[in-house]
Order: structure tokens, then sequence, then C-alpha cells
């Protein structure tokens, strides 16, 4: 069995803040990608995604045995095979390319996590999904792969920041209102962001009410993130005279964010939200200030580096406001992402993702006429 200790998570956050800003032109310049370049940049990544798993993972290996990626284009991705998340936890040592790590190792990283995530050799870091599908998640990213998946988040701000000349003097500081541990995606940010231009600060959505507003007001963010069942919560408050904080752009994450929210944030702070998909697995989406459609476009998602569509609630569905448990409607899209991780170099992987919605009480429909799935019988903070 392996055998690993802990390695310096700030020398690792350095080396990734740098490369971040190396790359920053590069990540700009995707923003304007035109169709034909997307596609060229898509293939290319596909065809060395492919060749990097079959070279270094056993189970895809196996899987793609037979699959030539010098030939492959971006029509034959719907012929490759999938693999679901029970698959990835069942073969997890097979599906990584880094022999070094094995899944009892991640999950004692995990177990370790506190504030900040606990790297692996120098270079890895590991990430869970919240379970709420019944089987909870566990994925490990590189140096690179995390370069990547904040890049892709932040570099709208980025744009807007290198527009007005560069950070102020300070820096950009962001709220986000969202998960406490660095267990999570959300709850890492906060720690890989420290020290730089663009700082992330948590505020735990698990915290009483009160403390999430008066910890806003005492941070007075530039941007603020959340949840949009929080960020909803957060512009009732505003609207009513006991939140003063006055943000310059608003970000909605990890939930789906229902029109009639979208509203009302809007209405109650006066800027337009911006919405995002991200994954544990590093499938990223962000929307334009105001728009509704999270695209899977250079605009939007890392996808000129990879090959992806964003998972969207069932087509159409809107469901009805009432008062309910948090419930959920499952909508299922298959995705090839490369995130040069070491959990899985390559996937064709089926996410099965959910809309939910916090509430008190009662029970809610989709308007597609399904039942809804309890995930969690609390009302949120």
């Amino acid at each position: 069995m392996t055998t690993c200790g802990f390695g310096d998570f700030a020398a690792l956050r350095n080396r990734v803040q740098a490369e971040m800003m190396r790359r920053l032109p590069d990540h700009l310049a995707r923003l304007h990608l035109d169709a034909e370049q997307i596609a060229r940049r898509q293939r290319d990544g596909l065809r060395s995604l492919l060749r990097q798993a079959i070279a270094r993972s056993p189970f895809h290996a196996r899987r793609l045995a037979g699959v030539d990626p010098e030939r492959i284009d971006l029509t034959d991705l719907p012929r490759l095979p999938v693999m679901t998340k029970s698959e990835l936890m069942h073969e997890f040592d097979d599906v990584l390319t880094d022999r070094r790590l094995s899944r009892a190792l991640c999950e004692r990283a995990l177990a370790a996590t506190r504030d900040e995530p606990r790297p692996l050799f120098g270079e890895y870091t590991c990430l869970a999904s919240g379970g709420s599908s019944g089987l909870r998640g566990v994925f490990v990213l590189d140096a690179d792969a995390m370069i990547e998946f904040l890049s892709s988040l932040n570099r709208r701000t980025m744009e807007r920041l290198v527009a007005q000349g560069g950070p102020p003097p300070g820096g950009v500081q962001i709220a986000l209102v969202a998960a406490a541990s660095a267990v999570h995606a959300t709850g890492s940010a906060p720690a890989w962001t420290a020290g730089g231009a663009v700082r992330i600060v948590g505020v735990p959505v698990t915290s009483p009410f009160d403390a999430i507003v008066a910890r806003l007001e005492e941070l007075r963010p530039q941007v603020l993130y959340g949840y949009p069942s929080m960020l909803v919560c957060l512009a009732r408050e505003r609207a009513a005279g006991r939140l003063r904080v006055a943000p310059e752009a608003i970000v909605a994450t990890s939930e789906t964010l229902l029109p009639e929210w979208r509203a009302t944030i809007e209405e109650a702070f006066g800027v337009p939200v911006s919405n995002t998909f991200g994954s544990s697995e590093g499938l990223v989406g962000v929307s334009a200030p105001g728009d509704p459609a999270i695209e899977s476009t250079p605009t939007s998602a890392s996808s000129s580096w990879s090959t992806r569509r964003i998972v969207r609630c069932r087509p159409g569905c809107r469901r009805r406001r009432s008062s309910s448990p948090t419930s959920r409607t499952a909508s299922s899209r298959s995705f090839a992402t490369r995130s040069r991780t070491a959990s899985s170099a390559c996937r064709t992987l089926r996410i099965t993702d959910t809309c939910a919605r916090w509430s008190r009480g009662g029970a809610t429909t989709c308007c597609a006429g399904e039942p809804p799935r309890c995930i969690r019988s609390s009302s949120a903070p």
C-alpha cells in the first residue's frame, strides 16, 4: 500500500496562483474564439485525452480497447463508452493514472481536510461530492486541473478587471456563501485564492442566518457568490433594509437558479446575476450577467480544451413555487472532460444532477409531473 505524508498546501497554492496569472492571456483569448477554433481545440484535446487514458489508466485501457485516438473526431464522441459514478468509485484504483494514488489514500486526505486541502505528493488535492444521489463521489485534481478549473470560473471577472486597468488597490474581495469544508469545491475556493489579487472569503451557509448577514455587512464584498436559495433570502433582507451591502456583481452557483429567484435578486441588489455550473469533476459553465443560459462555449466553459455539455434540469422544467423540503428533478447527460486529473484522465461520464431548492414544509412537484425526491428534510439556513 502506498504511503504518503501530506504536502505543503501554501507552496502548491502559490504555484497554482502564479500559473493562473501566466495563463490569463490565453484564458481571456478563449472568450473570443470562433466556432472553428473551438472545434479544433476540442478535437485536439479529445485525442490527447484518449492517448493519456489508454496509456496510463488500466480501467480506461480496457474500456477503450480498439479505439484509435488519432482517428477520433468530435462526431465520434457519442460512441465512446460511458462511465458512471458508481463505476468510477468501484474501479477507483484502476481509473487512476498515477499508480502512487489509491482510494484509501484519497479518503485519508479527505478525512484530514478542514479549511485547506491536504496535498498528496505535492501535486494532487482531493474533493468529494455531497452524496445526495446516494453515492458520494471522490475526485482527484492535479495542479494543472485546478489551474484550469479556477481560471474557467474567474476569467470573466478577470476580463472586467483588465478592462478597468487591473484590480483596485487591495484587490477584489468575493464573499462566497457556500460550503464550510474544503472537502467540497466551494469550500476549498477561499484556500486556493488566499493572498491573491482576487480573494474569495468563505461565509459558511450552515451558519445561522443572522450571522451570515452580519458577516457580509462586515466584509462589504465587491462580488457576492452563493447558492440561489441563499441569495434570494439575502435579497429579501436587502429589500427590507436589514442588509446594506452593494456588490458590483452577483454569481449563483451549485443550485438551480429559478427565474423568480433571479428576478428577486436582481431587483433587490440592482445588478444582473451570472449563473454558474461547476462539478467536482472539473466541468464548468458560466453565463453572462443577466443571461439565463449556461452554454458549453468558451465564453462560459473550458470547452476550448475539452468537449462537454452542461447538465441542466429536464427540458421545460420550471417547478411551481410552494413550500417544500429540498427536492430535485434529475437530468442526465453524457460528456467527455479533459481535466488531466489523476482520478480520471478520460471520461465520457454520465452525470445525474439535481435541481435543488430550499424551503420549509409542504411539497413540490415538477411541471413535468414527476414527484419530488426529498434529499434533505431540514430547512435551509
